[in-house]
């Protein structure tokens, strides 16, 4: 069990520029805006390869983030959520703790919907930017098989059922027993949280 991750990505200086320009324009957040790092982790921690050379360049990312749901352009309903993430794919959901530059968020490897159940599996992860502007802060956790993903008609998303959106989506949950399920990470707050904005990008493997 991987209990915490450190990043130590470095972004080879031999990469044309014109190929970050290109993925920048198919990557829309503002949260993390156009920083092409953040892909180079979420796509080896969804791999779970440890090695981030293996992902040299930006083109070799075998996957696309499609963005599905903002809660500052879809509305922070939970309504609003389902209608934009449900029976869409894998996802990553990236959330801006309010007043920080904080990010923190998860990987649900199956789909979300209203079927009041948990899924499992190993594959499904939480992870916390302690500065957005800094991917080196980077810390994540594997879930252990146990209540990996919740999907509720009446709540977003839920990682574990310790770490889930509540009412609106500027407000979220995490309390102590997250760790029940995935692995602790250092400095995740705890507690109700505001949030600025949440985002969830549907995850495409390409052809």
């Amino acid at each position: 069990m991987v209990s915490e991750y450190r990043s130590t990505l470095k972004l080879s200086p031999r990469c044309p520029k014109h190929q970050f320009d290109t993925m920048a324009n198919q990557f829309d957040s503002v949260i993390i805006n156009q920083n092409q790092e953040y892909l180079l982790l979420f796509a080896n921690w969804i791999d779970k390869k440890k090695e981030k050379k293996e992902s040299k360049y930006i083109r070799t990312i075998p996957y696309e983030f499609d963005l599905l749901y903002r809660v500052s352009r879809d509305g922070g309903t939970i309504k609003a959520f389902h209608n934009k993430c449900d029976n869409r794919g894998p996802t990553i959901v990236i959330i801006k703790i309010k007043g920080s530059e904080q990010i923190i968020g998860g990987y649900n490897p199956f789909e979300w919907d209203s079927s009041d159940k948990y899924k499992y599996t190993t594959d499904s992860f939480i992870f916390s930017f302690t500065d957005r502007r800094n991917t080196e802060t980077a810390k994540m956790g594997y879930n252990n098989g146990n209540n990996s993903i919740g999907c509720c008609l009446n709540y977003g998303p839920i990682f574990g059922g310790n770490f889930y959106c509540q009412n609106d989506g500027t407000l979220w949950t995490i309390n102590g027993a997250c760790s029940n399920y995935y692995s602790n990470i250092d400095g995740l707050p705890t507690g109700s949280i505001r949030v600025d904005d949440y985002e969830v990008f549907q995850v495409i493997k390409k052809i």
